[in-house]
């Protein structure tokens, strides 16, 4: 407390200096004034001080969209209550005042950056600063994956990016008219709304399997429609494995694939529940080890920085069983004479089915015979190219009709490996089914034509006359529409089966009628057979064991009725399958026969035929076997030798074909007799070529040259007296079996 006296002695003012203790609120202030002079009581005065903290913006920072319907609230917080507010380029923006004085408004004029000053009017203190952004669009950002499966949803996340690329509050994406646009129809989007601070949301559906672009489009605040870049997502089918559940005899081995998931992949992860029962290979090859039930499991993994990430996966049941019983399965009991027939060995169940049974590599047998000569002719599969099959794979085999009578097929199945622990399984498993062969009816004078036609299925009829042919359908038809003729000639049956005449005539120049009458029968399929057509001819007197590496094999599938009798037309859609498919590839063409087998490494695959994929039983089964034609090179090559490659194939005229070598810098190759040297080591395919394009080949491999090694005498020493004898050494120079004697003469 400081006094000032005046003139008379009397004090004049008092004053003292407060310190704010860096705390808000209200403050009273007392002064009282006491004088011993004076009578009365003292005199006494306060105030109220209001103790608050420097001006600030609730936001230091804020992003307007650059369009006229866009006002922003900003409010101050903290000072006197009593402020002045300006912009640093008011050109950007207007300002107006609420009511409650700490709160301002603020809308956008044009694009650009500035800062917004707040002032208190009442405290000295710095004003509050907060930066001010006004943007148009400038660019997007989507947030999604790029596949996405059949029939199921995604949501796409969506952001608008502002002139610093930062994105826009999702409230000012109203005002843009936001689109996901696709390219296509194969998906469908929705807008679900907002779904946090910066993004909203739009559920993508895939409704067809393809791919489709999506671009975002959006309308900024002058009117102007503004669009993204293209993304490319895939709509891709369920990924599953097949087939849903696999039999295997232990031994047995089966192709598990996939199907569907997006493309391109990085492969599938293969895995079993048990090892112990049955493995699987990287490739989904299967193998029975032991009787039991177990889970495959495929999984479809991608690579996501340092680990795989497995995003689809499907799971199959495989069975694993021992062999208990056989039956023979044959498409019908009673044949016409001519007629052949498909018969193949069964399990204890339609699952045990040959692409189970057929594949052991080793353990299995099969014999057929027959009780009665004479009637039935039992023929091996392939037979009718020149390939033999061994007993190990002849679970299937053609019967063929040849004279009227009834007698047995018989089948007995040696199990050359039992397991020691079920001694009451016996080392054979024999089946037998009766068979009556009759004759068929026919007419002294010859049997009139006929055509053979399944339900719902054509045929073009074609004559040797050049003249104009009519055909008519006579009115003994069993059924309404149960066959129709155009003026082209092509028959089509309906879904009914039953019997019609077809009438054709033409004229001929000369002036000479012709009818004929065909009978046309509307049938039910009864079973299918696979005919080989590509034949291999060797230049011996027996069949080649196997069919040759490389080789192209064609392969029909014939049908026939309960009569045995083969179909001129039918409407079967014919499915390929084998129990591998590493060791021959299929080549199939669903508009015609017949189809390829390409055989790419040796071993034993199962082919089977199949009509109908509801009926199990509309199916044959034929096993290709694989070896290389072209014969070993005794023991290893080295560099330098000389060897003579041969072939027992020959074309149909009995001529030989050419030889070829993948590279001649390691295999120089005589074109004509198959005669090789040696020059470098590596791998090369030796081709053997017929005329008519089919081949066979073997690859070879030329090992390095090797060090000759010197062997001295072990029982003596060279010495330098002139009596001495000769002293011989040997040269080994590690030569390879290939090489003769006088080519070693000449080494």
């Amino acid at each position: 407390m400081k006094d000032r006296l005046t003139q008379t002695g009397y004090k004049l003012h008092a004053w003292q200096v407060l310190q704010a203790h860096r705390q808000t609120g209200t403050v009273t202030v007392n002064v009282t004034l006491r004088c011993p002079e004076m009578l009365t009581a003292p005199a006494s005065q306060c105030v109220n001080l209001r103790l608050v903290d420097d001006v600030q913006w609730a936001r230091h920072s804020v992003t307007l969209f650059n369009h006229p319907k866009v006002s922003e609230n900003m409010t101050l917080i903290h000072g006197s209550g009593h402020f002045h507010v300006h912009l640093q380029d008011n050109q950007l923006a207007s300002i107006s005042h609420m009511e409650n004085g700490n709160r301002i408004q603020v809308s956008p004029l044009q694009s650009g950056s500035s800062v917004l000053l707040a002032h208190d009017l009442c405290v000295t203190s710095d004003p509050a600063v907060a930066s001010f952004l006004v943007s148009d669009i400038k660019d997007f950002r989507i947030d999604f994956v790029n596949t996405i499966e059949v029939r199921h949803s995604a949501v796409v996340l969506v952001c608008v990016l502002d002139s610093k690329n930062q994105p826009f509050l999702h409230h000012y994406l109203l005002l843009m008219n936001l689109m996901l646009i696709p390219s296509s129809s194969i998906i469908s989007v929705e807008d679900t709304g907002p779904v946090d601070k910066y993004s909203v949301g739009f559920r993508v559906t895939g409704l067809t399997v393809g791919v489709v672009s999506l671009h975002l489009s959006a309308v900024d605040g002058h009117g102007r429609t503004i669009s993204s870049s293209h993304k490319n997502m895939q709509v891709y089918p369920p990924f599953s494995l097949q087939p849903r559940k696999l039999t295997l005899a232990v031994g047995s081995v089966q192709q598990v694939k996939w199907e569907g998931g997006p493309h391109p992949q990085n492969g599938v992860k293969f895995s079993v529940s048990d090892s112990s029962i049955a493995v699987v290979t990287e490739t989904g090859l299967v193998r029975g080890v032991a009787v039991g039930v177990v889970k495959l499991r495929g999984a479809l993994q991608t690579q996501d920085t340092e680990a795989l990430i497995t995003f689809l996966q499907d799971e199959v049941e495989v069975e694993v069983f021992n062999l208990t019983a056989v039956r023979i399965q044959a498409p019908l009991v009673t044949l016409s004479v001519g007629t052949e027939m498909p018969v193949y060995v069964m399990g204890s169940d339609s699952g045990q089915n040959p692409l189970s049974l057929g594949s052991v590599e080793s353990g299995l047998s099969f014999h057929w015979s027959l009780r009665k000569a004479g009637v039935l002719e039992i023929k091996p599969r392939h037979a009718e190219v020149g390939v033999s099959v061994s007993p190990s794979h002849s679970f299937s085999a053609l019967v063929r009709a040849r004279a009227p009578g009834r007698t047995s097929l018989k089948v007995c199945v040696q199990l050359q490996q039992i397991n020691a622990s079920n001694t009451s399984l016996s080392d054979h498993l024999t089946d037998e089914i009766q068979i009556l062969v009759f004759e068929e009816m026919q007419l002294t004078a010859g049997s009139p034509g006929s055509i053979l036609m399944s339900p719902l299925s054509q045929y073009p009829l074609q004559s040797n006359k050049d003249c104009p042919v009519h055909y008519t359908l006579s009115r003994c038809v069993s059924g309404a529409g149960l066959v129709t003729v155009d003026d082209q000639g092509v028959l089509r049956t309906g879904p009914d089966t039953g019997l019609a005449i077809l009438e054709v005539y033409a004229m001929d120049i000369c002036g000479i009628n012709q009818t004929l009458l065909i009978t046309v029968e509307v049938s039910t399929v009864w079973f299918v057979r696979i005919l080989t057509v590509s034949s291999v001819n060797s230049d011996g007197e027996r069949a080649l064991p196997a069919f040759p590496l490389g080789w192209s094999i064609r392969i029909r599938a014939l049908y026939y009725d309960n009569m045995g009798r083969q179909f001129h037309s039918h409407n079967i859609q014919t499915l390929v399958t084998a129990n591998r498919d590493d060791l021959v590839q299929l080549i199939v063409d669903k508009g015609s026969q017949p189809f390829l087998v390409q055989t790419a490494a040796p071993g034993l695959t199962v082919l089977r035929v199949q009509g109908d994929t509801t009926n199990p039983f509309l199916s044959d089964y034929t096993p290709l076997f694989v070896m290389p034609a072209i014969s070993e090179p005794p023991g290893f090559l080295r560099s330098g030798d000389v060897i003579c490659f041969n072939s027992p194939i020959t074309d149909q005229q009995g001529q030989r074909g050419r030889w070829d070598v993948s590279s001649s810098e390691i295999l120089q190759m005589n074109s004509e007799t198959g005669v090789a040297f040696a020059k470098n080591s590596g791998t090369v395919v030796v081709y053997y070529m017929l005329e008519g394009g089919q081949q066979t080949f073997r690859e070879v491999t030329v090992e390095p040259a090797s060090i000759p090694v010197f062997i001295p005498p072990a029982d003596r020493l060279l010495i330098n007296w002139p009596e001495a004898s000769e002293y011989t050494v040997r040269v080994d120079l590690n030569t390879s079996a290939a090489n003769t004697a006088h080519q070693l003469n000449a080494i």
